[in-house]
């Protein structure tokens, strides 16, 4: 065990470990330690001991949620291990600590390897659809920059594959950071669809939904889940709403979402 310690090792390892080989602790409680070791290595990876002069309290804790916390978490991973997207619906009164509660999940989506996004609806906001696409704008954004050329090659090839090289410039009216998946300019894919609609005011939702499910598709999956919060989802209307589900709708590894 001191071995532990003289390998510069932090002593809460040599804790863990110590009264794990004594049979103190359980594999369930080893297993919990670890992951808060993991999600909050600032306070519980610490290499001395805890003193009263240099505890801190973590404000940024949500506190009194855990079983809120542990719905949250069991569902994403439910989501990783299934393939299936899923969908939570977070409600309560103003200030009760709903966005703190999903960001809880979101240390989760990062070591999983995949991307989290976040967008709030503003009360009387007339295009709320807008708000939705620039959520997805965002995700390609993210994914381009956190995401291998073979990765990236990968995508391309299964969107070329479901919509043909002239369709591309239809959901580059629609999600303009397409083109960062291609390594293309904007120039480009625009010269691949002469003769295709050039308004994106055109484009009925039917349409922008197999556009963002096409993509959705193309990027998400079990190795890469993506979270997409929207916030106060009262000030969205019909059609957004329809969007959404269509993002979440079919089985297994049409894509990997957790909508909340």
């Amino acid at each position: 065990e001191s071995r532990l310690l003289s390998r510069g090792l932090p002593s809460s390892i040599h804790l863990l470990c110590r009264d794990l080989l004594k049979g103190e602790l359980s594999i369930d409680e080893a297993s919990t330690d670890l992951h808060y070791m993991i999600m909050e290595p600032s306070a519980f990876l610490r290499c001395s001991d805890m003193t009263p002069s240099n505890f801190s309290l973590i404000r940024s804790k949500l506190r009194g949620r855990d079983a809120e916390i542990r719905t949250m978490n069991d569902t994403f991973c439910k989501l990783t291990t299934t393939g299936v997207s899923e969908v939570m619906f977070v409600s309560g009164f103003s200030g009760s600590g709903k966005s703190r509660l999903v960001r809880t999940v979101v240390p989760h989506v990062a070591v999983a390897g995949g991307f989290a996004i976040s967008k709030k609806f503003p009360q009387g906001i007339d295009d709320s659809l807008s708000l939705v696409l620039e959520a997805i704008n965002d995700l390609i954004i993210m994914v381009s920059e956190d995401s291998t050329d073979e990765e990236l090659y990968s995508i391309a090839s299964e969107l070329i594959s479901s919509v043909g090289e002239v369709f591309l410039s239809v959901i580059h009216q629609v999600l303009p950071s397409i083109d960062l998946l291609f390594n293309v300019n904007v120039t480009s894919l625009a010269s691949l669809g002469r003769g295709m609609p050039e308004q994106t005011s055109g484009l009925t939702n039917e349409s922008i939904s197999f556009i963002l499910k096409t993509l959705i598709t193309a990027i998400s999956s079990r190795d890469r889940p993506v979270l997409l919060h929207f916030d106060d989802i009262q000030w969205t209307n019909a059609s957004s709403l329809s969007v959404m589900a269509e993002l979440v709708s079919g089985g297994i590894d049409t894509s990997c979402i957790f909508l909340v």
